[in-house]
């Protein structure tokens, strides 16, 4: 499950007792086994997307509906993800084999480039 909050600077200054964060939503992200590792933001789409490092997959969720839009599998440890606006490209980082992986932000395709350590 996603927690969705308000930043702090969403409360003006002087809010007195007002809580740092306050909880907007919880997103179901479906059945993940272990942790989920780091996320990333793509601003143009309202997506975020969620590296499921027990699960070997990456959630891509749309803020705007409050709901998991779709699961890409087939990582090995998802433990960082990235997006890059120019490229509209979501960049994976893997711990069990330690590869880079790609894929297109507009259909999730994966792309061919993979880089290892």
């Amino acid at each position: 499950m996603l927690l969705v909050a308000l930043a702090p600077c969403a409360f003006p200054a002087g809010a007195g007792d007002a809580p740092a964060l306050h909880l907007e939503a919880k997103i179901p992200l479906g059945d993940i086994s272990g942790r989920i590792d780091h996320l990333a933001y793509d601003a143009a789409r309202s997506r975020l997307y969620v590296a499921e490092l027990g699960n070997d997959s990456v959630g891509i969720v749309d803020l705007g509906s409050r709901q998991l839009i779709r699961t890409v599998k087939g990582f090995d440890e998802p433990q960082g993800v990235a997006y890059e606006l120019s490229t509209d490209t979501v960049y994976v980082a893997n711990g069990g084999d330690g590869s880079l992986r790609l894929f297109r932000g507009a259909d999730h395709a994966t792309q061919s480039i993979e880089i290892r350590s």
